[in-house]
């Protein structure tokens, strides 16, 4: 991923390495001395805008794995919140069961107390 702000950069030194070429000559310095010194300039430049890139891109890096375990943990949780409500529901079924039976029990108990009061 190309960065803008490299490109600008080098502009800006190159733009720098012109103006000392000319300012040089005015002066009488020596042209070849300008360039190695706007050149080992720009070289220290690229250097430090490429270590920012490799950490940018680190970072980036380390988001996408943070992003990749929360969609994780994610779907782990939707399985066992399924898993909890299919086992609840399973709990009440039989729990409604159990009741229903002890309820039809009780019915038939008092049904036959009140058939054998009435004799």
């Amino acid at each position: 991923m190309p960065n803008p702000r490299k490109y600008t950069v080098l502009g800006c030194l190159l733009f720098i390495l012109l103006s000392a070429i000319v300012c040089g000559e005015n002066n009488g310095e020596e042209p070849i001395a300008i360039y190695l010194d706007v050149g080992n300039e720009i070289q220290h430049v690229i250097s430090l805008v490429n270590k920012h890139e490799t950490k940018l891109n680190d970072f980036d890096d380390k988001l996408l794995r943070i992003q990749n375990m929360l969609e994780n943990f994610e779907k782990e949780f939707l399985k066992l919140e399924q898993n909890c409500m299919a086992a609840l529901e399973k709990k009440l079924q039989v729990f409604n069961t159990q009741l229903e039976q002890r309820l039809s029990s009780i019915n038939t108990n008092v049904a036959s107390s009140m058939g054998t009061q009435e004799r």
